[in-house]
């Protein structure tokens, strides 16, 4: 089985753009722990598949989409613990950032690679 399987390019955009999203928000939290390293790996791959300038392009789309978040809600996740979970519903691959409920962040990224981050 290629598991590179819907792509030309040796890279699935939507697992890429996960990835970016796991990595950039994930920094948002004094501490995230992955619940699952092979996952993480699986995204890591088709992440260091894509262009350079693509990853760069990708990396700017979700500084955007987090720059609307509140300062005092950047504060509060800064010190918080948080673990990431990852999950497909439907066509979007969604990653979610869980503090025991304290604060939740979730990026999605649909099968088109449109990126949406809820927070």
């Amino acid at each position: 089985m290629n598991p590179y399987s819907r792509s030309e390019k040796g890279y699935d955009r939507q697992l890429a753009a996960s990835y970016i999203i796991y990595m950039m928000c994930g920094s948002l939290f004094r501490e995230s722990v992955c619940t699952n390293p092979c996952e993480e790996r699986h995204l890591y791959l088709h992440y260091v598949g894509m262009p350079l300038q693509k990853q760069y392009e990708m990396e700017e789309e979700v500084l955007k989409l987090l720059e609307p978040m509140e300062e005092e809600l950047r504060r509060r996740l800064g010190e918080l613990k948080c673990e990431v979970h990852f999950q497909m519903t439907g066509t979007t691959y969604q990653i979610l950032f869980e503090t025991g409920g304290f604060e939740t962040v979730t990026g999605n990224v649909d099968d088109n690679g449109k990126l949406w981050i809820d927070f």
